[in-house]
């Protein structure tokens, strides 16, 4: 299943719109104004929370969060030092990794050494990322993932 995660347009809260492969609504991603740790929730179309996500502020390394409708730590994202984009979640029931290229354009989600998705990053005026998820179990909490890692990446700017 493919997804189309797109930042809204001259949006000052960061947020992102989530579409199926048939041009419809899938998720919603609403950031928070001027949120010094860039707070994002992900949505149902009937807005009810399914995860937050947030940087944080004073680091060495780049790190994010990701947290369960009830505000439960579930995954800590850890950007790698490296010539290659690679990321480290680290969560409450699993490990995954990303890899990505030397311009953070194509990475791949690993859960185990199996590949679970893949993220092509694309930038015309704005950010968006296509997904494509294995299962749509998975599919919420990727989006959350790309939130994340985009939310380090605004972090170096």
């Amino acid at each position: 299943m493919k997804l189309y995660i797109k930042d809204k347009m001259l949006s000052a809260h960061r947020n992102m719109h989530v579409l199926d492969e048939n041009n419809q609504p899938y998720l919603y991603v609403k950031g928070k104004m001027f949120s010094l740790t860039h707070k994002r929730v992900i949505t149902d179309l009937s807005k009810n929370p399914l995860y937050y996500t947030r940087r944080k502020f004073f680091h060495i390394l780049p790190k994010a969060f990701i947290y369960d409708e009830n505000h439960e730590l579930i995954a800590r994202i850890h950007k790698k030092l490296g010539l290659h984009h690679k990321f480290e979640i680290i969560g409450v029931n699993n490990t995954l990794r990303i890899e990505g290229d030397i311009i953070a354009w194509h990475f791949t989600i690993y859960e185990n050494d199996t590949e679970i998705g893949t993220i092509n990053r694309h930038f015309s005026f704005v950010d968006s990322f296509e997904l494509d998820v294995d299962t749509l179990e998975n599919a919420a909490f990727l989006v959350a993932i790309i939130a994340a890692m985009d939310n380090i990446y605004d972090s170096r700017s």
